[in-house]
């Protein structure tokens, strides 16, 4: 009896320790109490994380090793794919005048031709005046469509300018080069020109810091949406008379990334050149 007297007294007193810690401690009435830093740390411990992940997303992480060098080269070969158009040295007013010229041009009216909706073939061969003597088109009447009429025309000023601004010069052989300004004048090479002297004329008009407006085309674009598209179009790396250099892909940027990729891999078991590979979605 006597030891399980001890050993109920035991855990008593263990029990009373274990209230006893449990308790706060009494503080006197002149003593500053310390909860309330306590009470703030958890605030300044996330001020203090946010500040630090906010300097770490400003602070761009440096690119070391084999890896970010690989990663640098391949971003200076992207920039230098894409070369930028040259622009003309116009006037304010040429300028103005280009626009107001740009903005004639979408309101101008597709013009058909007399009979163009009952016969398809006079469709595709653009506008002719009509000169029928009872032609109710020629005679303008008021419900029938316009004709092609001096209101249309745009500014006489840029009337003959391409839409980038140059002024569009037709040559075939490099004499034609000599005394012409690159900062208002742009080249177009002629069709007569020969696959076998066309690149040496380019060539000559690069030296002469002329723009070609129609350079030669290496390969054939073709927008696509979707890998399934690669086999019903029938591109190939292999190019032919339409295509010389072969087909390329353009990826439309509204793909997903998961599709994305399996554009990219059918493209690359074809051969098949991708212009954009890595310009999905962020």
């Amino acid at each position: 009896m006597a030891e399980e007297d001890e050993k109920k007294g035991a855990t008593t007193s263990k029990k009373g320790e274990v209230a006893r810690k449990a308790q706060p401690k009494a503080q006197t009435p002149g003593a500053k109490s310390a909860s309330k830093p306590d009470e703030r740390r958890p605030e300044v411990a996330k001020a203090d994380k946010e500040s630090k992940t906010s300097k770490n997303e400003e602070k761009p992480a440096k690119k070391t090793g084999k890896d970010g060098e690989a990663k640098a080269d391949e971003e200076k070969d992207e920039d230098e794919e894409f070369i930028r158009k040259p622009k003309p040295d116009l006037s304010h007013d040429e300028l103005r005048l280009m626009k107001v010229r740009k903005a004639a041009g979408m309101k101008r009216p597709h013009f058909i031709r007399q009979e163009a909706s009952t016969h398809w073939r006079l469709a595709r061969g653009g506008w002719r005046k009509p000169k029928g003597g009872q032609s109710r088109r020629r005679q303008h009447e008021s419900h029938r469509v316009n004709i092609p009429s001096i209101g249309f025309r745009g500014p006489a000023g840029v009337r003959a300018l391409h839409p980038s601004g140059f002024e569009d010069i037709l040559v075939s052989h490099a004499g034609q080069l000599k005394g012409l300004d690159p900062k208002r004048q742009a080249v177009r090479i002629s069709a007569g020109v020969s696959r076998f002297n066309r690149p040496d004329l380019e060539e000559a008009a690069e030296d002469a810091g002329l723009w070609v407006l129609n350079p030669k085309m290496e390969y054939y674009v073709v927008k696509i949406k979707d890998p399934f598209q690669i086999v019903e179009l029938g591109l190939t790396a292999k190019g032919d008379k339409r295509r010389p250099g072969g087909d390329a892909i353009l990826i439309d940027p509204s793909v997903p990334e998961r599709v994305r990729e399996d554009i990219i891999a059918e493209a690359e078991d074809r051969g098949i050149k991708v212009l954009n590979p890595g310009a999905g979605k962020s």
